[in-house]
């Protein structure tokens, strides 16, 4: 994704996107980082936490898994700074 794609839709930070080939089989993945839940929800609306996949590929996907975390990052810096001041 481009900077300014991202600059168009307000919260999201980053969007990435990747494939596995394995045999036969081709897995796709992709993964957006967003400033907050109400940013996602503003795009997304209520089902923001179900699959979503683009009108006419639905007879190419077999199956699909949606998985949402939370950003650690700034906790994990904090440990780390503590760590390194003792």
């Amino acid at each position: 994704m481009t900077a300014g794609m991202g600059a168009s839709i307000k919260g999201l930070h980053s969007a990435s996107f990747g494939r596995a080939m394995q045999e036969d089989q081709m897995s796709l993945i992709a993964i957006t980082e967003w400033e907050t839940l109400d940013d996602l929800r503003a795009v997304y609306g209520e089902t923001w936490a179900s699959r979503s996949i683009l009108p006419g590929a639905e007879e190419y996907i077999l199956e699909t898994v949606v998985e949402h975390f939370e950003s650690t990052l700034e906790e994990l810096s904090e440990m780390v700074e503590q760590r390194r001041a003792r």
